[in-house]
């Protein structure tokens, strides 16, 4: 296990939280869970990157295969 901080948008981060509270799971372990389900079956992701000038990072959209 390794413990990371990533940026989450807030709605995503909600849509756990929602899953917690009908499981009882932390939102926490079940964005894990998910991640692990993810690797484990292979899943893939396209993503494409665009530069957001306001907050001088870079901002993508995921669209799932």
């Amino acid at each position: 296990m390794k413990t990371i901080t990533i940026d989450i948008a807030e709605k995503t981060v909600e849509y756990f939280k929602d899953i917690d509270e009908t499981t009882g799971i932390p939102y926490q372990t079940i964005i894990g869970m998910y991640l692990t389900d993810c690797m484990e079956n292979n899943g893939r992701i396209n993503v494409s990157w665009v530069r957001d000038e306001k907050n001088k990072r870079f901002a993508g959209e995921t669209y799932a295969d």
